[in-house]
């Protein structure tokens, strides 16, 4: 199975980001193991999974290397109001925050 990704650089950090609108593929554990992982799959200390659409709001789920989500239910939620683009969640979410607007410019 193929599914389109893209991989980033940033803050010292690379991720994998999955658009689960355009991507029948769905993340579990395991497989998101297999993806992080270097030496057997694509390698990358984590996976953004988005953006998810709800309502007037994004949402982008942040997963680690191991599968988990990052910090339990932590989570980017993105609101767009007369073209400005508002961020929230946790202090570790919104420090990726420049990742984020450059990952918003594929949209």
């Amino acid at each position: 199975m193929a599914i389109d990704f893209y991989k980033y650089h940033a803050l010292g950090n690379d991720y994998i980001v999955i658009d689960p609108n355009t991507s029948n593929f769905h993340l579990n554990q395991k497989a998101i193991q297999l993806i992080c992982d270097r030496n057997f799959g694509i390698g990358s200390d984590g996976i953004l999974y988005g953006p998810i659409l709800k309502a007037e709001k994004i949402e982008l789920k942040i997963f680690n290397p191991d599968g988990k989500v990052h910090m339990p239910g932590e989570k980017i939620d993105i609101e767009i109001k007369d073209d400005r683009i508002f961020m929230t969640g946790s202090v570790s979410a919104v420090a990726k925050g420049k990742f984020v607007e450059d990952f918003l410019r594929c949209f």
